[in-house]
């Protein structure tokens, strides 16, 4: 079951950088790793109650059904960052 989930996931990364004009907005980082609920489908059987859940907890796309995994978030003062820091 680790090779499917392993390939069944996909990482998704939101980014919001504030304007110059107001630099005492917080630049911000959302990372979500996402899985296929294909990944999940050795558990129907073994595991019903477990996979029940994801499958209501799973969100429907254009791609198909995911539910995310893990997810992290970061944040700093735009004050705090250089452009020619990280050039």
């Amino acid at each position: 079951m680790k090779p499917v989930l392993n390939y069944l996931q996909v990482a998704v990364s939101l980014s919001y950088l504030p304007s110059p004009e107001n630099p005492d907005q917080r630049l911000f980082t959302h990372v979500c790793i996402l899985h296929d609920l294909r990944a999940l489908e050795p558990l129907r059987k073994s595991l019903p109650a477990v996979y029940a859940e994801m499958n209501q907890r799973a969100f429907t796309s254009e791609a198909g059904r995911y539910y995310i995994l893990d997810s992290i978030t970061g944040s700093r003062m735009a004050t705090d960052y250089k452009a020619s820091d990280h050039d």
